[in-house]
């Protein structure tokens, strides 16, 4: 939090995404239970506005992070909030981590037209995926391991709505 409060209301900064909304929206109902008033400011990263380029290549990251902390140390936020798995291993001298919310299920989740499963997309099926992590060869190798159809894992880097309309595409299966 930054030292200096706005006097009638608490600033939060969120990511403009949906989900960044919704999880900065969990974080200021819960503020309001303990009767403090609070504002929602969307702050635009450089993680949302590059699209075109995968994030490895523009700087791994703190590219969804660096704006937000950046209006903090400024004094323009009070608190911000944003997914622990985007924020950078060191935190800026002059911030810190003092709450979070209650973890959800952290599985990953595969969206396929039609219900298919891992065990039943068809052979050569394109996977898509951000994850650096999803898309190593180990994840090839695991695919294979667990008879996964799968022949190739692609980038696919968008927001969680925009993949779910291209699940209904045929780009990737």
């Amino acid at each position: 939090m930054s030292k200096a409060f706005s006097q009638t209301s608490l600033r939060v900064g969120s990511r403009g995404s949906k989900l960044a909304r919704a999880q900065a929206e969990l974080v200021r109902r819960a503020l309001a239970k303990n009767h403090l008033e609070t504002e929602l400011v969307t702050v635009a990263t450089t993680g949302d506005r590059v699209k075109d380029k995968p994030l490895a290549d523009i700087g791994g990251k703190g590219l969804f992070a660096k704006e937000l902390e950046d209006a903090l140390l400024s004094g323009r936020l009070d608190l911000a909030v944003h997914s622990m798995k985007d924020l950078p291993v060191e935190i800026p001298q002059g911030l810190q981590i003092v709450a979070t919310l209650a973890r959800e299920d952290p599985a990953d989740a595969l969206l396929s037209r039609d219900g298919k499963t891992l065990d039943n997309i068809a052979t050569g099926a394109r996977l898509g995926t951000s994850s650096v992590r999803l898309k190593s060869p180990a994840a090839v190798r695991i695919c294979a391991f667990c008879r996964c159809a799968a022949t190739s894992i692609r980038g696919s880097r968008s927001s969680i709505e925009a993949r779910l309309m291209r699940s209904c595409s045929r780009s990737p299966d």
